[in-house]
């Protein structure tokens, strides 16, 4: 492999516009108690802060006070309407988006700070050891030996560094840890049909005929980390949506402009009756 082959692939970006996908997002931050960085786009002052509280019907957020690192010998006033640069992280992912300032509220004597939910939402994965589980979906894993021999395992996690599944010990016959075997994931490419992976230290399960092992991806391109880090991303997607019963629906943005369409669509219709 050469050295540029050998390169971390950038993180996959993706920009969430489904208001309840957010929704869930802003949720796990809050349910982390994970800090948050906030900037001022006018004035370009950063401070600190908490999500504490998702209000999904009224489409707000509530955050603590926020703390301005540059200027802490005097108080900051926030202006209703003020645009906000929020970043936070949940899990291996980071999320960053714009939120406007509403108001303040008062909760046992505290300030607490509230904030319209953001339109989008840029969602980006940070670390490779971040594991989806798997377990909840029907996905098998091919496997093939470089002798030929075949079978298939359901996947039980996966990350952008390897995978984990559940096999039984018949299917396995004579593989050991240290072994170098392919498998075939569906990242949209033809490379993904013959990844090859290097098998881990097995562990036992309840059932004395079935094995779990891992399996760390070697000598991957770049562009098949990104593939793959797209693969692990939607099947994140696919298990929030499964959790939280997030349909497929349309985005937010594009409904407001379909239903817009629509109407002036059927204002011409009128003119022309008239």
């Amino acid at each position: 492999m050469s050295e540029t082959s050998e390169q971390s692939a950038a993180p996959p970006v993706e920009k969430i516009e489904s208001l309840q996908y957010i929704r869930v997002l802003l949720e796990q931050a809050v349910s982390r108690c994970s800090l948050v960085n906030i900037s001022d786009l006018t004035n370009n002052q950063n401070a600190i802060s908490t999500l504490l509280r998702v209000d999904g019907d009224g489409r707000m957020f509530i955050m603590d006070k926020p703390y301005f690192t540059d200027n802490s010998n005097e108080e900051r006033k926030i202006s209703k309407s003020e645009i906000f640069s929020i970043v936070g992280k949940s899990r291996g992912a980071s999320l960053s988006f714009e939120a406007e300032f509403k108001d303040i509220i008062k909760e046992d004597g505290l300030n607490l700070y509230r904030f319209s939910f953001p339109k989008e939402v840029v969602y980006s994965a940070q670390r490779a050891s971040h594991r989806v589980d798997t377990r909840d979906f029907d996905t098998s894993i091919p496997f093939t030996t470089s002798s030929g021999y075949s079978f298939d395992a359901p996947l039980r996690d996966i990350s952008d560094g390897g995978l984990r599944v559940r096999a039984g010990r018949a299917d396995i016959k004579s593989i050991t840890k240290g072994d170098r075997i392919y498998c075939a994931l569906d990242i949209g490419d033809n490379s993904g049909k013959k990844l090859e992976v290097k098998l881990c230290k097995p562990s036992k399960v309840d059932d004395p005929n079935m094995i779990e092992f891992g399996a760390t991806f070697i000598e991957l391109f770049p562009y098949q980390k990104t593939l793959i880090s797209h693969y692990i991303a939607g099947l994140e997607r696919k298990m929030l949506r499964k959790q939280h019963a997030i349909p497929e629906a349309i985005p937010l943005i594009e409904a407001e402009a379909k239903s817009a369409e629509e109407k002036n669509s059927q204002s011409a219709e009128l003119e022309e009756d008239l």
